[in-house]
């Protein structure tokens, strides 16, 4: 055989002898230098040969493979050849991996390898490296005898203060300090270990003390500066992503520090030690760590954090709820991701404020997702989507909003629809039937954009939802408007809702949230009691004529004041449940009652107000005789005026032309100190102006609303 003939080769120079190293039985291979006049180069060389061609399974690969590994790391000592270290490093790991447990060499192996990677730490700084010194150290730990385990508990704590120095990661400090203390426990005070001990907490305890940033102490160091920017970049991504998220290929619950130790731990880290380019780093660590999301209807049994903390999903047992996760891990496993998030066990909802950084951050999670995973748990494949409780819920509307790419799977964890599409967002067939389901329009499910826009038709699209707690009808909201407002779990529906509105209306002007029919919110009587009036469309009529014939008779000079006027106005804000409301102001001049019921009480009066036509309003309150107490007001928002420049009067005309339409006012009621608070109405109050010349005479006013 091949190999046979190798050793034959190399009887003239070499031979096995066994050594019996104290405490150990080691046997191992070595060269005789002086029976040969051999040059160390050559002993390599043929050492190489024979390591080549012994069989794997043969009793003399793994001594082949560290007698090869001692000669090149004797070389590496005498010419310090960078490949030779290396050479010896994958040697010694080899050797490591290959031998058995009960193996009498194992213990000298895993010694000598933690030895050469040590000194390529010490040249490199390689983060890789020092992380398989810590197992390699972590293990002899574990195998040394309490008398004996002083020294290996230092080693381990150095490794450890090492990479507390690269990485600042706090826990690596705090588990340094604690072996340090637990090797000084093993001895007396005169024992030798016991210094080394001392000298390694002393060294720990001045990094803790330390004053000053978080970056490693070796700043001239290159491969230092490639980690910190491999670390920095890793703070920058996992900011932006949950910070407690499922393993799927573990099924085990991770929060930062468990995240960062598989990423560590991982062969994309080794990978990015060795690349320059801050932006291929980003990019590829953003794929590491890609994560999906669950959006789905609460069911029975769903596992909470305290229930999966500290154990693997995969290995429990429990209800419908416990099966949902693991099918939604397992899901996102097959997808090749990683990385997993459901509300029900990734948020600590004991700590308020995790549950307020959770609420005010997953509209952001759900968009930076690589996928969307919807279980609609009460719909068949055949079944129809519109059908299910998900599209009722109020929780499920910003998730749907939010996430780029979507899935929906039926109730036995098959695609609702199959199609060549990874995401149901952009097939045109699932679209369409979305679409009727949520009341939305195209546009704003495939690309829609937080924010204050549109208000009115936002707060459309949630009117038609619920949720168990009635106040998460407004925070489920806070996303969808980009709202950051505090979450005060225990306060009313209506205070929740009334702090939503007034920051709509305080950073928009957008004066449409105020047109609505039904109950009045206890925060502000412009402000309905819950979301069901918004189901109503506003009365919008827009049919401009534009001809000359309606500009007949009026005043340009007096038209281009009234622009003025209404340009000057602020926007509408509110401020302590006050709405500053700037208006069109139309006075009552006279009220009549024309139908009234005792049970309930319900009365209808026709209304008489500056320059509008007379009208009826339904109300179950009773208005005083006294018409000059009530206003009939156009809420006015300066933002719907178009641009006027001086030289083209096409914005004063497009103005006057705006306010011919019919409107829907606003009956107010003065009150003390010029106050006003709005009398609800049991119907929309359409206004219609009498005269078109008559509008410039419009009186304008900025009023205070409780």
């Amino acid at each position: 055989m091949a190999w046979s003939a190798a050793l034959l080769l190399l009887k003239d120079i070499a031979e096995t002898q066994a050594n019996n190293f104290p405490g150990s039985g080691r046997t191992t291979v070595k060269f005789k230098e002086d029976t040969t006049g051999c040059s160390l180069d050559a002993k390599i060389i043929l050492g190489q040969v024979a390591r080549d061609l012994t069989p794997t399974s043969h009793p003399g690969h793994v001594s082949a493979l560290i007698a090869s590994a001692d000669l090149l790391s004797e070389r590496f000592e005498r010419e310090d050849r960078k490949a030779d270290l290396d050479e010896v490093v994958a040697l010694r790991r080899t050797a490591w991996a290959t031998l058995l447990p009960h193996d009498p060499r194992r213990q000298e192996t895993r010694a000598a390898l933690d030895t050469c990677l040590h000194k390529r730490f010490e040249r490199e700084k390689s983060v890789a490296d020092l992380q398989e010194i810590i197992t390699l150290r972590r293990t002899t730990v574990e195998c040394a005898s309490p008398p004996d385990r002083c020294k290996p508990l230092v080693r381990l704590a150095n490794a450890l203060h090492d990479r507390f120095r690269i990485l600042r990661l706090k826990r690596d400090l705090e588990e340094a300090i604690e072996l340090a203390n637990a090797a000084m426990a093993l001895n007396l005070p005169q024992h030798p270990d016991r210094a080394l001990a001392r000298e390694c907490l002393a060294r720990c305890l001045a990094a803790k003390l330390a004053k000053g940033g978080t970056r490693a102490t070796d700043t001239s160091d290159r491969h230092s500066s490639d980690v910190r920017v491999i670390m920095d970049i890793f703070s920058e991504i996992v900011a932006n992503i949950p910070p407690r998220l499922l393993h799927t290929p573990t099924g085990t619950l991770c929060g930062r520090d468990a995240q960062l130790s598989h990423f560590l731990n991982s062969p994309e880290f080794a990978e990015l030690c060795s690349l320059k380019s801050p932006s291929q780093i980003r990019e590829k660590l953003s794929f590491f760590f890609r994560f999906t999301m669950l959006s789905h209807r609460w069911g029975v049994g769903e596992p909470l954090l305290r229930d999966i903390e500290g154990k693997g999903i995969y290995d429990l047992e429990g209800a419908e709820g416990l099966s949902k996760l693991q099918q939604f891990c397992h899901l996102s496993l097959t997808r090749g991701f990683s990385w997993a998030w459901s509300d029900t066990c990734c948020i600590d909802k004991d700590s308020s404020a995790e549950l307020q950084e959770a609420i005010g951050s997953m509209f952001s999670w759900y968009h930076r997702s690589s996928l969307t995973i919807v279980y609609l748990a009460d719909v068949a494949r055949t079944g129809s989507l519109a059908d299910s409780d998900w599209f009722k819920r109020g929780w499920t509307l910003q998730e749907l909003l939010a996430s780029n790419t979507v899935l929906f799977y039926a109730h036995d964890w098959s695609l609702y629809v199959k199609s060549n599409a990874a995401n149901h967002k952009i097939d045109p067939a699932f679209l369409e039937e979305l679409c009727k389901a949520t009341r939305i329009s195209e546009r704003h499910l495939r690309n829609f954009n937080p924010g204050m826009e549109d208000a009115r038709s936002r707060l459309c699209w949630a009117s038609h939802r619920r949720t168990t707690r009635p106040e998460d009808i407004a925070y489920s909201l806070f996303g969808i408007f980009k709202a950051q407002l505090p979450i005060l779990y225990g306060e009313t529906a209506e205070d929740a809702l009334g702090r939503l509105l007034a920051e709509i209306i305080s950073r928009s002007g957008d004066v449409s949230v105020l047109d609505w029919v039904g109950k009045q919110s206890s925060f502000n009587s412009c402000f309905p009691a819950n979301l069901e009036p918004y189901r109503m469309t506003p009365y919008n009529t827009w049919l401009f004529s534009g001809g000359p014939a309606n500009r007949e008779g009026l005043n340009l000079e007096q038209a281009r004041k009234l622009y003025t006027d209404l340009a000057r106005l602020p926007l509408a804000r509110c401020v302590h449940r006050r709405i500053v409301l700037p208006s069109i102001i139309h006075r009552v001049t006279a009220v009549t009652v024309k139908l009234s019921s005792a049970s309930p009480p319900r009365y209808t009066y026709q209304l008489h107000a500056s320059r509008l036509n007379s009208l009826e309003v339904t109300s179950s309150v009773k208005l005083d005789e006294d018409a000059s107490k009530y206003v009939l007001v156009r809420p006015w928002c300066p933002r719907s005026l178009r641009l006027w420049n001086g030289a083209d009067d096409d914005a004063i005309w497009n103005l006057l032309e705006q306010l011919e339409q019919p409107f829907n006012a606003l009956l107010l009621e003065r009150l003390l100190h010029n106050e006003y608070k709005r009398v609800a109405c049991d119907c929309t109050i359409t206004a219609c102006v009498q005269d078109p010349v008559r509008i410039l005479d419009s009186e304008v006013l900025t009023l205070e609303v409780i």
